[in-house]
């Protein structure tokens, strides 16, 4: 966090830094209570924890944890034949704290029973105690929070102890790195981000073939759209605007109605998350 303050404050004072885009909620907790000091908008590629309120310089992408969760529960719910979750969550990470909160406040509103809460530390890599306990809870739901090389060692375990309920994960889950780590273990874990790489809609079409095309793999992450759509909400408010002005641009940032780009459409209402949400389900195979 004080590194992302040093940064931030770095850019503000070069005029010619229009905005600084950041990606996750561990910095952005430190930034956007600065913002208002620095007046240099910020935009958050990945953030998703819950904020209460935010600076008027201040503008987020990604599905919001949660109010995405209910919706993300009932769909998986009702296309697993669900009755109860279970949560292992990252208790240093702001933004899996958050994820842990969201399902706990969404679960039983859904109808499904939540069976225990367990707990690790960013860099463990044993989670053998809390892994067992869960598989003592039988849940037919198991919820991930957390972020790559956690999610997979945690995956992997769990399905070498038996653990044969659904996983399911929000933001953290979204690296495909995931599914190279964990290899067959993470067969039919479930995660949600606004991009899908299938999405039939011309601009992901094109995206996607340019992608593959320069970087010769499948499909691009989750958050490489993400920053593609971060940059293209930038430039758009840069030309509304007419100016580079920074007041000017946050000004535009906060009108945008509707812009299309690779994740759907993006709305804001003055500042902090777009007002669009909607979450896409993502399954990993083979």
């Amino acid at each position: 966090r004080a590194r992302a303050v040093a940064i931030y404050r770095k850019y503000a004072a070069r005029p010619d830094v229009v905005a600084m885009l950041s990606i996750s909620s561990v910095e952005l907790v430190a930034l956007d209570p600065l913002a208002n000091e620095v007046k240099l908008p910020v935009i958050s590629i990945g953030s998703a924890a819950t904020f209460s309120k935010f600076s008027p310089y201040t503008f987020r992408l990604q599905v919001i944890v949660g109010k995405a969760m209910p919706t993300v529960l009932s769909q998986v719910k009702a296309a697993k034949g669900l009755k109860s979750v279970s949560i292992l969550y990252d208790v240093k990470n702001n933004f899996t704290v958050s994820e842990m909160e969201a399902v706990k406040a969404a679960a039983p509103a859904v109808g499904l029973e939540l069976k225990g809460i367990e707990s690790f530390t960013t860099g463990d890599q044993d989670f053998s105690l809390q892994l067992t306990r869960i598989a003592e809870q039988d849940p037919d739901l198991f919820y991930l929070a957390a972020t790559t090389d956690e999610a997979a060692l945690a995956i992997s375990q769990a399905r070498a102890l038996g653990i044969k309920a659904q996983i399911l994960g929000g933001a953290g889950l979204n690296d495909p790195r995931i599914g190279s780590l964990a290899k067959s273990g993470a067969y039919g874990t479930i995660t949600f981000a606004p991009f899908s790489p299938k999405d039939d809609r011309p601009v992901v079409k094109a995206f996607v073939a340019d992608y593959q095309k320069k970087f010769n793999k499948s499909e691009p992450p989750a958050y490489v759209a993400l920053g593609y759509d971060a940059v293209m909400l930038l430039v758009d408010a840069i030309k509304r605007a007419g100016s580079t002005d920074r007041e000017a641009v946050r000004n535009a940032l906060g009108t945008t109605k509707d812009l299309e780009g690779l994740n759907g459409l993006y709305t804001y209402d003055g500042s902090g998350d777009n007002v669009r949400q909607e979450p896409r389900l993502l399954v990993y195979g083979p």
